[in-house]
């Protein structure tokens, strides 16, 4: 054994080579920055999914906010087109309804009343409207919690539409072949068909559909086609919408050539409407009333905003002296025989109307004292209708002659002297109206003879007139409204339709005779309602000439007129001499067609079932003009379609208003606007025929209808709403 000295120290030694806990170390550093790493990346990764998804919910909040406005928008377009937006509207405006979306706010609000203004943007600058303008605030928030705003502003516009020198809802044509210049803004919802050798057009057209250069009915490209451009020179259409199918390369030509006066649906034109319940016929504007109309019918139909509303009733018919009153003149009998008491007629004796007779006597102070002491006897022909010798009930007595011809009248009275203390003795009359006197009187003659209501005259079946007014206004009686609304069975025979007329006439002279009375007979809009049974009622078949009732309206002695005035009804219009020309003022005819009738025009030239083309003279009408109109049933291009041109083409806008006479060599004078909402309905007389040749058109846009204050009462709108400003809110 070796000892250690313990002097020495021991022997050095090298440290240990085994590194396993370093590595540990590290490997905790390494997991616990990854770890930092990781948790960073997913904080950044969960912040940016939250943000993105923020983003997401916010755009669609944003969204939905902005279709709640579009949706006010929308009810707003359709409220407006009546000319006015009311507070009641207003209130009813929702949001749309979009699944998982609620609006926590929804508001909107009228800024001002209505301001008329001239537009100065889009299509229609240049024309005014009837202008409220609207803010909608609309906040939508959607599932996830997420909430945005935004607020609209924009201007509802209605535009009166007779400023518009033409206005189709339909497919408008113009093919005139004699010359025509029109002076006013055309439009169409349609398509415009344009082609002549000789039209020029001096102020913008436009459409939301395509203007086609050519006919519809056949193809016939015509070159005699101007418009004006801004600066008034006449430019020749020698494109169109089928040349030019690009929008872009449309708008292009338009602006070289007329400087944009022409626009199209390439320039992003809307269509006009009436403010009529979505999907209803426009043509309800000139129907009559109905019980279930709603609000917005009622704003729109001219039958509501009459201030006289006529009925005509052809299914309630009676004699023409019952209908009209004190219109049949009482006649003094012919033969009195005794005279000792007093008989006045209440109007005329005719055969079929009933006549109420009062009795008196000087010494009988009260009607009673007729009773049964007084012995009435009423013969007609030795006929007896009262009697003999029938007691009295009132010194009032009402007889009904028989219908028929006329024959002697005789009434006899008998007071008995003993049953009377006032009298002395007997008292008697009798009087006797001859039948010759009678049938002078009432037309009622062997072999006729008649007056102004026909062969029979006051015994002539007529239909019931009955006029209705406001509370306050006055109303015509019975002889004033024969005199202003006379009826005529068959007054003429009109060689388009191929029928004869039973005609309403407006006789404008004794309407303003009677409107001078006094303030509470001013009418502004006059309506007539016709009703219509399905049959010819036999009493009036000889009356009526053929197998319908084609009931009519017709303006007469209209040359001045009382006050501004609109006339509607839903059958057809004739317009008779000139209308309007004197001393101007605000007018309409509104009806199912609008035919012009000529100051040399007479009815009894018009008595045959067959066209007699009778010389017409120049004649001027000054009024606007709402009608229906005859339309080409298709257009030429489009597959299936037959095309032709003697009974397919519609007539288009130069025979919009109808001619009946041979108008060669003279003028028909118009100054108004043409205005068509519907295809007829009551007439179907197709355009060509030999009835009539046209007139030179002097057909010129009235441009006092550009002041609002000379638009004609009851003039209709049509309208649209343009976005001012949007911005959300924050």
């Amino acid at each position: 054994m070796r000892g250690v000295s313990p002097d020495r120290e021991p022997p050095c030694t090298r440290p240990s080579t085994d590194r396993s806990g370093f590595a540990l170390e590290a490997t905790i550093i390494m997991l616990v920055l990854l770890s930092g790493l990781l948790l960073v990346m997913i904080q950044t990764a969960t912040t940016a999914f939250r943000t993105s998804f923020l983003d997401y919910t916010n755009s669609r909040a944003f969204y939905a906010a902005e279709a709640g406005a579009e949706a006010a928008m929308g009810q707003i377009a359709i409220m407006i087109e009546d000319g006015a937006l009311e507070d009641q509207e207003v209130s009813e405006i929702t949001p749309p309804d979009l699944e998982g979306f609620s609006f926590d706010s929804f508001a909107v609000r009228k800024v001002g009343g209505i301001d008329i203004e001239t537009i100065t943007d889009g299509p229609f600058s240049g024309l005014y409207s009837l202008t409220q303008y609207v803010d909608v605030y609309s906040e939508a928030r959607e599932p996830a919690g997420s909430s945005n705003a935004v607020l609209v502003s924009a201007k509802a516009q209605a535009i009166p539409i007779f400023q518009f020198g033409v206005f189709f809802d339909d497919d408008l044509e113009a093919t005139n072949g004699p010359p025509m210049e029109f002076d006013g803004w055309v439009h169409s919802n349609g398509n415009i068909y344009l082609s002549s050798d000789n039209a020029w057009y001096r102020d913008q057209i436009t459409t939301p559909n395509e203007l086609i250069w050519d006919r519809m009915d056949h193809h016939s490209v015509r070159s005699g086609v101007y418009v004006n451009d801004a600066m008034g020179n006449e430019v020749q259409l020698d494109f169109d919408s089928r040349t030019h199918p690009e929008p872009a390369a449309f708008r292009a030509e338009s602006e070289a050539s007329f400087d944009s006066r022409v626009k199209t649906g390439a320039h992003g034109v809307d269509s006009l409407k009436v403010p009529l319940p979505a999907g209803m016929d426009p043509v309800e504007v000139i129907r009559p009333r109905e019980a279930d109309d709603t609000e917005m019918e009622k704003r729109a139909k001219m039958a509501w905003k009459a201030d006289l509303h006529v009925e005509v009733n052809l299914a309630n018919l009676d004699r023409a002296g019952s209908v009209c009153g004190s219109a049949i003149p009482f006649q003094g009998p012919d033969n009195v025989a005794v005279n000792q008491i007093n008989i006045t007629g209440m109007s005329g004796i005719c055969p079929g109307a009933a006549v109420t007779f009062v009795l008196s006597h000087p010494d009988l102070d009260e009607c009673s004292e007729f009773d049964d002491r007084a012995l009435l006897t009423v013969e007609w022909g030795g006929t007896t209708l009262i009697g003999p010798n029938q007691g009295m009930d009132g010194c009032e007595f009402t007889v009904t002659p028989p219908s028929g011809v006329a024959r002697d009248f005789r009434v006899t009275v008998f007071l008995d002297g003993d049953a009377y203390a006032e009298l002395d003795e007997d008292q008697n009359v009798d009087t006797t109206w001859l039948a010759g006197s009678i049938a002078d009187n009432c037309g009622a003659g062997e072999g006729g003879g008649g007056n102004k209501y026909g062969a029979n005259g006051f015994n002539t079946f007529y239909p019931s007139i009955t006029v209705t007014r406001a509370e306050g206004l006055e109303v015509p009686d019975q002889p004033e409204l024969c005199e202003i609304f006379f009826f005529d069975w068959a007054a003429f025979y009109d060689g388009r339709e191929q029928d004869f007329r039973e005609v309403l006439n407006i006789d404008v002279v004794q309407l303003s005779d009677w409107v001078a009375g006094g303030g509470a007979r001013r009418s502004e809009v006059i309506y007539v309602e016709f009703v219509v049974p399905p049959t010819v009622n036999g009493s009036v078949r000889d009356e009526v000439k053929d197998d319908s009732y084609d009931p009519a309206v017709r303006m007469v002695n209209g040359t001045l007129l009382p006050n501004p005035l609109s006339v509607a009804t839903h059958y057809p219009i004739y317009v008779q001499g000139d209308y309007n020309a004197v001393d101007w003022k605000p007018a309409a005819v509104v009806g199912d067609a609008i035919t012009m009738l000529s100051n040399a025009w007479r009815d009894d030239q018009h008595q045959e079932a067959e066209v007699i083309r009778t010389n017409a003279t120049s004649t001027e009408y000054w009024m606007a003009v709402l009608a229906g109109h005859s339309a080409t049933p298709c257009d030429h291009e489009d597959a299936g379609c037959s095309g032709g041109y003697a009974d397919f083409y519609g007539g288009g806008i130069e025979n919009y208003l109808r001619f009946l006479e041979r108008w060669s060599g003279q003028t028909a004078t118009y100054r108004g606007s043409l205005v068509s909402l519907h295809i007829s309905e009551t007439v179907d007389g197709t355009w060509n025929g030999s009835y009539y040749s046209p007139p030179n058109r002097d057909w010129i846009f009235d441009m006092r209808f550009e002041d609002p204050s000379n638009l004609p009462p009851g003039t209709p709108t049509v309208g649209n709403v343009i976005h001012t400003a949007f911005r959300p809110v924050y």
